[in-house]
C-alpha cells in the first residue's frame, strides 16, 4: 500500500490519494467542489458588480450636487453683470449705503470689544437709582465733609475735657497750697508776737507803733489769703462749669457723629462703593458706558435702516441670490474687489466642472466594468441586470 501527492495549480496544497478508495465517490467530491468554487465566483462577480454600481450611485449624487453649485456659480456672475450694467446713479446710491453698512459695523463691534469701565451689577445700581442722581452724589459728599467737621469738633471737645479736669485738679491744688502757706504763716505770726511780748518789745510808745506795723501786715497778708483762696475756688467752679458745658456739647456731638456714619453707611452699602470719590468715579464710569450702550443702539438701528435699504435696492434687480451680497459690501464699493469676486467664481466653476469630468469618468469606467463582467459571463446576466435595476442606475 503507498500514497502519492498531487498538486493543485500553484497553491501550496498537497491531495494525498489512496489507490484502495472507491474513484467514483473520489470524482463526485471533485465535481461538489468544483461547483461550488463557480458558486463563490459568481458571488464574487456580484459583489464586485454591486460594488460598481453603488460607485456610480454616489458619482451620480456628487454631479448633481456639483452641477447646482455650478450653476449658483453661474447665477452669482449673471448678478455680477446686473449690477454692473445699472447706471451711475443707482450704483452711487449702491456703494453709498453699503460703505454705510461698513461703517455702522465697525462701530457696532468696537463697542462690543472695548472693556466694560463699570461691573454689570454696579451698572444696574445706577440705572435702578439713575433718578437720584447727581443729586445722591452731592448729598454724600457732603455729608463726608460734614462727619469729618463732627469728627474735629469730637477731638477738639475731647481735648478741652481733658485740659479742663486738669485745670479743676490743679486748683484744688492750689487752694490746698495756699490753706497750708496761710496755716504755717498765721502760726509764724502767733509766735513773732509772743517773742516780742515776752521780750517787752510791745510796751511803749515804740511798742503799739510796732505793734500797729505787724497787726497792718497781719491783715494785709490775711486778705491776700483769702483773695487768693477766692480766685482758685471761683477758677476751680468756673472750670467744672467749662467741663459739665464740654461733655454736654461732646454727647451731642457723639450723637450728630453716629447719626452721619449711619447714613453714610447706608448710602455706601446702598451704592457698593467705599466713599464718595468711588462712588464719583463709578458714576462717571456708568454715563460712559451708557452713553456707550445708546450710540450701539442708535448703530443697531440705522444698520437696520441700511440693511433695509440695501434689499430694497437689490430686490429692484431680480438677482438670484440678493442676500450674498451682504456679505460681499467690499465688492460694492470697490471695482477690484468685484473683479476679484468675479475671478474667485470663475475659477471655483473651473474647479467644479473638473470634479463633474472627474465622477463622469468614474461612472463611464463602472460601466464598462459591469458591461464586461455581463460579457464575460453571460450566465450571469441576469442577476448583473437585476443589481443594476434595484439600484436604478438604467439612465446613468
Amino acid at each position: 500500500m503507498f500514497n502519492f501527492i498531487k498538486k493543485r495549480k500553484k497553491k501550496e496544497e498537497y491531495i494525498y490519494l489512496d489507490p484502495e478508495l472507491d474513484i467514483e465517490a473520489e470524482f463526485d467530491r471533485r465535481r461538489d467542489s468544483e461547483r461550488k468554487d463557480r458558486d463563490f465566483d459568481e458571488i464574487s462577480r456580484l459583489q464586485y458588480v454591486r460594488t460598481q454600481c453603488e460607485l456610480m450611485t454616489e458619482s451620480s449624487n456628487y454631479i448633481n450636487e456639483l452641477k447646482e453649485e455650478y450653476q449658483d456659480a453661474g447665477a452669482h456672475l449673471m448678478d455680477i453683470q446686473v449690477i454692473e450694467s445699472q447706471d451711475d446713479k443707482f450704483l452711487g446710491e449702491l456703494k453709498d449705503t453699503a460703505l454705510k453698512i461698513v461703517r455702522l459695523r465697525s462701530s457696532r463691534s468696537r463697542y462690543r470689544k472695548e472693556p466694560p469701565k463699570i461691573s454689570r451689577n454696579s451698572y444696574e445700581i445706577f440705572e435702578r437709582y439713575n433718578s437720584e442722581f447727581p443729586q445722591a452724589l452731592s448729598n454724600l459728599q457732603n455729608d463726608e465733609k460734614y462727619c469729618n467737621a463732627v469728627k474735629h469738633d469730637m477731638r477738639v471737645l475731647e481735648a478741652e475735657k481733658m485740659s479742663l479736669r486738669e485745670e479743676i485738679e490743679n486748683a484744688g491744688m492750689r487752694r490746698t497750697n495756699i490753706r497750708n502757706i496761710s496755716i504755717v504763716s498765721l502760726l509764724g505770726i502767733i509766735g513773732v508776737f509772743i517773742v516780742f511780748f515776752a521780750s517787752g518789745q510791745l510796751k511803749g510808745e515804740n511798742g503799739m507803733v510796732l505793734y500797729m506795723i505787724v497787726l497792718a501786715l497781719v491783715t494785709v497778708y490775711v486778705l491776700l489769703v483769702f483773695f487768693m483762696f477766692r480766685r482758685c475756688a471761683y477758677r476751680e467752679k468756673l472750670a467744672e462749669k467749662k467741663l459739665s458745658r464740654a461733655i454736654t456739647l461732646l454727647n451731642k456731638t457723639k450723637i450728630k457723629y453716629v447719626n452721619s456714619i449711619n447714613s453714610i453707611e447706608y448710602r455706601y452699602d446702598k451704592f457698593r462703593v467705599r466713599n464718595s470719590y468711588e462712588l464719583g468715579r463709578n458714576y462717571e464710569a456708568y454715563l460712559e458706558e451708557r452713553h456707550k450702550e445708546e450710540k450701539y443702539r442708535d448703530s443697531e438701528k440705522e444698520l437696520d435702516e441700511a440693511s433695509h435699504r440695501m434689499a430694497a435696492l437689490l430686490a429692484e434687480l431680480n438677482l438670484h441670490d440678493a442676500g450674498i451680497w451682504s456679505t460681499q459690501l467690499d465688492a460694492l464699493i470697490n471695482p477690484d474687489e468685484m473683479k476679484a469676486v468675479r475671478n474667485k467664481i470663475n475659477s471655483d466653476r473651473q474647479k467644479l466642472r473638473d470634479r463633474i469630468d472627474y465622477n463622469m469618468g468614474r461612472i463611464e469606467s463602472a460601466k464598462s466594468s459591469v458591461m464586461d463582467m455581463v460579457r464575460k459571463h453571460p450566465e450571469s446576466a441576469d442577476k448583473i441586470m437585476d443589481i443594476v435595476d434595484s439600484l436604478s442606475l438604467i439612465h446613468i
